[in-house]
This record gives structure tokens, sequence and C-alpha cells, in this order.
């Protein structure tokens, strides 16, 4: 069965091509398609599976139980039997895959080895099959891609150097080619394609000096190939072999006599009988592991082959039933292995009930858990608070708060937006690496995880090879963090959703949920709290009850007037989920770290005196004077976007003149506090400007105020001594008009919990 869905829009990039919007219309679940698994350079074994609308990226480093998840954007009418993945050059992943819709390939890769994945764009050649194409890395360590396309040709495109342009597509001729291709990467980076017409008829071409040479017959009279792709084996010493199965569903391999060389003749690996795609693993010491699977399901091993550099024997005799000990019966009849440089390797496919499997030649000793990252160590505060904010993510969801305020204006009602579950669940199609503030209190993360783990463990009789069987249990991981303008410290709601997976093992899987949080400045800054213990239930009792709400804690450092007046204190928070698994294995999940800044700042007198909240957010002062509650405050706000968008006519008139605060900017306004000489010259220069160098009878008049921007509370104010290039404007406005705008300033100042030194934006809304 192959998955279709419905289609998304799509948005032009550079060069004409596309990537896909993960905001379109998601198809509903799928069913999910056999997974892909290769090794990599650095001995990382990259697990590539579909399920609910996206391909899940799992990497795991066996050697040391290091596990890592990504998840790619979603793509509409993708399926994983249409994908292939591989390791570019600098071990960073590339997928391809061809959409059935517009006939094209369309990848998507890491930016940088082990990171998140960008978004697909299409490479283009409209008219190909919808079938997997073919991708190796060839000279220079360029990727090239080859497809069929529906006339029965195959097609090819290059990139013009590792990591370059990719070039035009060429075609390699043919004229009977069914879809199915592998390439191998011989000796001079010689590229070898190896395809299967129709007929059931294997065909061979070979790159040469001046391009691919044609297509020759590769297979003799003797067989009859199956639709099946073929799989080109690349030896270290470049000589190649080609594994195919034959339409009698056994398997048949023939290997060159030596790189570049002559081919030997087909043999059939006997004894066993099965359908779709065999798992072909070449170990180091040249010999083959296939394992394949049968019509009912189950799944056989064995070793076949020898080294052809140093002729060294390696096949064992017959093939193991790996059923026969209980290994999960394959639903689907495809396979995909990978091998290790130690000689171990791994095979993964789907069961009879579409979940993931896998068998691993790994000794049921080897580490389990995923390391935990070294916590970062202690700095000066100054170095860890000039890191607050995020460029080019602004503060949203704020409104204004209601106070008993001067007379004349009255503030509405305040209230900030926190982040509601079905919110933050939406973010999954990203795939957060770090979590998204909405403001200063309230921060999100929602990604899936995924806990790996043997189920049984036992050995082979024939090689003395020690199997495991493995599974995978995906969830989602959704957290919540709220701040507080009363106390220091932060509440987070963790959600465990979506559980897919090994659900057999429901109640035999243990997972703990709790709070972590480093502490940046001082040790005590950060800790979670005691009162909210870590919570234990097993995967079934979380799918029916799957929120706890967890604290973390500041303490509160001796107050220093010098270097911390407000008594801050940063942490880096994050929940932890550790899987207690069955063979006595645990496993760990841990979000991204978010950061938290603790308070106690005696001047934010219109809310509570401590606090916490989320500061990698650009804070944002709106003045939204279209609307009823703001237009008492319409005139302050139409100087300040003058100020801010036309400063060259504004008072004083200075040639060049260029005014911080706006949005876009990459310049803040800075709050200032404690020092009332700066503040009160601040002042006094604005009112000398107003006085001095507005029109005749502008100011003063009655009723009238002098209003200046930046505002005197900020180290951008009007000062001669710290702002001698006059780089601020003077109005004379309606006197009601300037203090409503002042008692707005002073409120928001508390309520975002605003200290002298913090960075935020102006943003009038006319």
């Amino acid at each position: 069965m192959v998955a279709t869905f419905v289609a998304t829009a799509l948005q032009p990039v550079g060069g004409g091509q596309a990537v896909a919007d993960p905001t379109a219309v998601q198809p509903l679940s799928p069913r999910p398609a056999a997974p892909i698994v290769l090794s990599t350079s650095d001995q990382t074994v990259e697990y590539f599976s579909f399920n609910s609308h996206v391909i899940k990226h799992y990497s795991r480093r066996l050697s040391t139980g290091h596990s890592n998840y990504r998840q790619l954007p979603y793509l509409s009418e993708m399926t994983m039997s249409n994908t292939v993945a591989i390791e570019a050059h600098d071990g960073a992943m590339h997928v391809f895959t061809v959409r059935s819709s517009d006939g094209a390939v369309w990848t998507s890769k890491q930016m940088s080895k082990g990171g998140s994945w960008s978004g697909w764009v299409s490479l283009g050649g409209s008219g190909l099959a919808n079938a997997a194409p073919a991708v190796t890395r060839g000279a220079g360590e360029a990727l090239s891609v080859f497809a069929t396309a529906t006339d029965r040709t195959v097609r090819s495109i290059s990139q013009q150097s590792k990591d370059g342009p990719w070039g035009s597509w060429s075609s390699l001729g043919g004229s009977d080619f069914f879809g199915g291709l592998s390439v191998g990467r011989g000796p001079n980076d010689r590229l070898e394609v190896v395809a299967v017409s129709l007929g059931g008829t294997v065909f061979k071409n070979r790159q040469g000096v001046g391009g691919f040479s044609g297509w020759e017959q590769f297979s003799d009279a003797r067989f009859v190939f199956d639709y099946v792709a073929p799989q080109v084996i690349t030896r270290s010493d470049r000589s190649l072999e080609v594994v195919v199965r034959t339409s009698a569903s056994a398997i048949a391999t023939r290997r060159q006599n030596a790189p570049g060389g002559t081919w030997g003749a087909w043999t059939i690996v006997g004894g066993h009988a099965g359908l779709g795609r065999p798992a072909v693993v070449l170990g180091p010491d040249g010999v083959l592991t296939i394992l394949s699977a049968d019509s009912q399901g189950k799944v056989s091993v064995g070793r076949f082959g020898f080294d052809p550099t140093t002729g060294a024997a390696g096949t064992v005799p017959g093939w193991e039933d790996l059923a026969a000990r209980g290994a999960p019966l394959a639903g689907r009849k495809d396979l995909s292995g990978a091998g290790l440089v130690d000689g171990s390797w791994v095979a993964t496919y789907n069961d009879t009930t579409d979940e993931f499997s896998e068998i691993t030649s790994a000794d049921e000793d080897a580490p389990d858990g995923r390391a935990t990252p070294e916590p970062p160590k202690l700095r000066p505060l100054n170095e860890v608070r000039a890191e607050d904010g995020r460029p080019g993510h602004l503060a949203e969801g704020v409104t204004p708060v209601s106070r008993p305020t001067a007379a004349g204006w009255t503030p509405p009602a305040f209230q900030y937006e926190h982040y509601t579950f079905d919110q933050c669940r939406t973010r999954e199609w990203f795939f957060q690496e770090r979590g998204t503030v909405k403001n200063h209190y309230s921060y999100c993360w929602s990604g899936v995880n995924a806990i790996h783990f043997k189920t049984f463990c036992f050995t082979l009789p024939l090689t003395g090879v020690p199997v495991c069987v493995g599974r995978r249990l995906d969830f989602f991981v959704t957290m919540i963090g709220d701040g507080s303008d009363a106390y220091r410290e932060a509440r987070y709601d963790v959600y465990l959703t979506g559980f897919e997976g090994a659900l057999e093992y429901a109640d035999a899987v243990q997972l703990k949920v709790e709070m972590q949080c480093t502490p940046l400045v001082a040790a005590t800054d950060c800790a979670p709290d005691p009162r909210t213990p870590p919570v234990v239930r097993t995967v079934s009792e979380w799918m029916s009850a799957g929120e706890v709400r967890l604290h973390v804690v500041g303490g509160e450092p001796e107050p220093d007037p010098l270097l911390n007046p407000d008594r801050i204190g940063y942490g880096l928070a994050s929940v932890k989920v550790t899987a207690a698994l069955p063979l006595g294995h645990t496993e760990d999940v841990v979000s991204p770290r978010n950061k938290i800044r603790f308070d106690s700042a005696q001047y934010l007198t219109v809310n509570g005196k401590q606090g916490a909240i989320f500061p990698e957010v650009d804070a944002v002062l709106n003045f939204p004077v279209n609307t009823p509650e703001f237009a008492a405050m319409r005139q302050s706000g139409a100087h300040y976007e003058q100020a801010m968008t036309q400063p060259g006519s504004t008072f004083p008139v200075v040639a060049g003149k260029t005014i911080p605060g706006a949005l876009g900017s990459g310049k803040p306004l800075h709050r200032l506090y404690f020092d009332d000489d700066r503040r009160r010259d601040n002042r006094t220069e604005a009112v000398r400007a107003c006085e001095n160098e507005l029109p005749p009878g502008q100011y003063p008049q009655p009723d009238y105020d002098c209003d200046e921007y930046p505002f005197a509370s900020t180290y951008e104010g009007a000062s001669s001594t710290y702002n001698p290039q006059r780089n601020f404007s003077v109005k004379a406005i309606p006197a009601d008009d300037n203090r409503a705008a002042g008692v707005w300033l002073g409120v928001w100042y508390s309520y975002d919990r605003i200290l002298d030194g913090d960075a935020f934006y102006v943003r009038v809304i006319q």
C-alpha cells in the first residue's frame, strides 16, 4: 500500500526552486513505510522512518549509547518507498525523494553534521517515475542522483562540486526500465549504474572519461529478476558486487574479479526463498551478511562470499531462522541494513503491525542511554546577561495592565497570552532545536522523541554471533513554561502524548519525568523545586494521564549594590524523561535547555518585587494607538513613529541624525533606572531643546508638555554628555496625551520586568 497525501502549498526560493510549506494542511496518518538504516564514517547508525506525515531521523552511536532525534519538514506526497538517504563528505545527511505529482526530485539536508534539517528543495527533473532515485558520492565528493523517467529512460543530475550548485539533468538513455536503480563507485570515482528492465533483465552502464558508455546486458538467460531494486555494494578496494532478487524468490550475486575489471558469474545464494528487498551488509572481512524475509514474514540471516582482495573465505553454509528465536515477523518484506567497522550490523523492518523492528549483532551488554551534554561552566553575570534576547524574535501576545494611575487615563486590563497545548504542538513540523518564547512569561517546546531498546538477545548457533531484537517507542514531549511576576520560580506543564511503536511493552516500560536546571552564574542560581518531585508512570499510565506540573526555583543571592543590585540569577531549564526498559537498561530523553532569569527588583512596584522570566526574546513596548484603550496617547505614538522612521524631520535639526528603538533596526533602547543624574540630564536637555529649538509658539504653551524620544528613562536619552550627536527628538504635545504615554511606559516596565540595562524595542500601531 502506498500512502497518498493531499497537496500542500509551495513557496518559491532562489533559482525558481520551491520549499514545502510546513503550515499547509496535513494528511491523515498514513501507514508507516519500511525504515532506512545506514552507518556513517564516524560509526553512527542513522535511521529514517516514515510515520504520521513526516520522516523521522534518529541517530544512534552504538558504541556509546548516545542518541539524537531530528524530524524533517513535511513534504506532501512523499513516501519512503521513493526515498533514499546518503552521508555527504562533511558527515551531514542528505535525503532525496521523487514526488508523483510533479515527477521531480526533492531534497532536504542537514545544515551541518548532526544538525537540523533544511526545507525541501526541488532539483527539477519533471517526468520522473514514481520510484526511489539512486544517489552516490563521486568525483570530488560531489553528489550524483540517478532516476528513471516515465519514458523508461534513466536521467542524472550532479553537483558541480562538493557542496556546490547542481548542474542540469542529462539522459543516460534506455527504453525499458521500470524504476529500480542502484549505483556503485568504482576506481577513479567512475560510477556504474545498474537497472532492471520490465522484462526482468539486469543492465549496467559504466562511466568513462567521456561520460557513460551505454547500457549493456548484465544478466544471462538463466535468470529473470524481480522488480526489487538491485543493490550495488562498493568494497574497500572499489571493486563492486551486485545483489538482486530473482523472480523465483532467490538471491543472486555477481562480483567484479578486480577493481574496474571483469565480472564473475552469477551465483545463487541457496537455501532461502524470500520476497522484497533484502538487507545486505558488507563486513570488514569482505563477507556479506544478508537478512531476508520469506512469504510468511520470517526473517533469516546468512553470511556469504569472500573478500576478493585477500581471498579469505567467509561463507557460513545455511540460513539461520531468526523468527524461530522469537524475532518479530516482517509485515512488509523490505529490509534495510548497515554495518560498522567492528563487524557488527543492524537490520530494520516493519513488523506485521507496521511498527519499527530491529535486529542487531550488538552484544546484549552494549551501553544504552542517551549521553547528557556537559553542563556549561559558571560565567560572569554581565556576560550571561548580554546574551539576553534573540535577534528577530519579538515578544507577542502582550496587552496592558489595569492599576491605579494618574488621573486622566487608566490602563486597560493587562494580560500575557500563554501557549496552549495545541499551539505548542503545532510547532512540531519545524522540530524546534531550542523551543520558542512567545513573551517573557511563556515558553514552549514540543518534539517527537524515540526510545530505542532491546527486548531480548540470543546467540546464533552457526556463527556464534550474539543477536538482539530491538524495538522503538515514539512519543511527543510537550513542555510549556510559565514565568512569574511574584516569585523566583518558573512552572512547567509537561505532556507525554502521541505514543506510537512498541505499545505491547506499554506496561513493562516506565517513564520518569523530572525537571533539571543548570545554574549559569552562581551555583545556587537554579534548581528543581523539591516540592514537585519526579513523576514515574508506566507508558500505559502516561497514555491515561499524560500531564505533570513541575517547577524550578532560583535562589536569591546576597545583594550587591555595585555588581548585582537586582539580585539576578540565570539557569538553563530542561525536562528529562528516563525510560526503564527491558533487560534492565535505561535511556534518557532530554529536552532543549531554555534560559530563565530570576530577579528581586525592589523598584518594580506595579507587580511583585520578585519574578522569573524567559529572556530569550526581544522585548517590545507596544503603543496600539489605533485601539480605543490607547487613543489617549495617539499624538505621543505619532511622535515616536516619526522619530524612528523619519528622524531627519524632527527637532532638533541635526544632519544625519539616527534614532534607535525601531523594530528591525538592531538598535534597541535600554532602561535607565539607577543613575538619577543621567535621567535628570536626559530630561533637562530635552526641555532645553523644546524651549530653544522648536518653532516659535509651540513650547511652552498651556496644557502642552515637552515630549522626548528616546525616553528620559533610557540610556539613549537626550543627555548632552552621553548623546553629544543629539540623536533624539522633541515635540510639544497635549499634556494629557504625554502623561498617559508616561503612565503606560512605567506600568509596562514593571509588568514586563524590564530592569536597569534591559534592552527593548518600541512599536507604534497606527
